[in-house]
């Protein structure tokens, strides 16, 4: 009989997975915790974690007054160096003592038999040894036995940090973007979409249109300004913004209506 298949036939079935934290389950000494040996789990307990060994999703078990904790590979990351593995079998509020004020809360609410659920919820965390601000989507969703009593919280979790940290930085940049383009000294505008829908500009652009903020702002440029169509513009920008191709010119004439009168460029 091979090795593996050999070692794993000391274990009930519903441990018998879970690459990494499947070896760290098996091999930890549960009867150190409320829990105790694997025979005494409830069943509901038992159905929890072969779910969560089995599943590529990041979960998380926490279980009973203490709130054990039993997670698999995919959760790992979010514990970082500083709290895996020791999280494995510890109490929560040990685990994540720096944010207890703030999930206590909610694992009260899920005991109670209501689940809760976020999306780019933010935590201050300490877990590579610095506190950092971390975002994640997770939902608590209360384990409840037969008779619909919460033995447990099952957490389901997704680290969206990245993301929203790049969407900051987008934000950031546009906002950069759009002051030096209020304060840059020459006429500038931006066009958006296939209408051409006039996005930012400045005021050398707004004296140059001979327009107020209020008749131009978030209108398609040849409705705010609609004596500059029909001179060959709709068919520049159109190529510039369906081909991604630069166009330049110098002393382009133009025809605008500046104060009710008609201003040749």
């Amino acid at each position: 009989m091979p090795a593996e298949v050999d070692s794993l036939s000391k274990y009930p079935p519903f441990v018998s997975e879970g690459g990494e934290m499947g070896q760290r389950i098996r091999a930890f000494d549960w009867s150190r915790t409320e829990l105790g040996a694997f025979e005494n789990w409830p069943a509901e307990l038992k159905l929890l974690t072969s779910i969560l060994l089995a599943t590529p999703a990041p979960m998380l078990i926490c279980w009973g007054r203490n709130f054990i904790q039993i997670y698999n590979d995919a959760f790992r990351p979010i514990n970082g160096k500083t709290k895996h593995p020791q999280a494995l079998g510890g109490k929560a509020s040990d685990t994540y003592s720096e944010i207890w004020d703030t999930i206590k809360p909610l694992f009260d609410k899920v005991m109670s038999g209501e689940a809760v659920a976020f999306q780019d919820f933010k935590l201050e965390m300490e877990r590579q040894g610095y506190f950092e601000d971390l975002y994640f989507d997770f939902s608590y969703n209360p384990i409840k036995n037969e008779y619909g009593k919460a033995l447990g919280i099952l957490v389901i979790c997704t680290e969206t940090t990245e993301k929203v940290k790049s969407l900051q930085r987008l934000k950031e940049s546009e906002e950069r973007f759009r002051i030096a383009v209020e304060q840059a000294p020459v006429a500038i505008t931006t066009f958006m979409g296939p209408d051409f829908v006039i996005d930012l500009y400045n005021i050398k652009m707004l004296e140059y249109w001979g327009r107020t903020a209020e008749q131009v702002k978030n209108k398609p440029v040849f409705t705010a300004l609609p004596e500059a169509g029909g001179q060959g513009f709709e068919e520049l920008l159109t190529n510039v913004y369906t081909k991604g191709e630069r166009f330049i010119a110098n002393e382009l004439p133009v025809t605008l209506f500046r104060n009710n009168r008609k201003i040749p460029g």
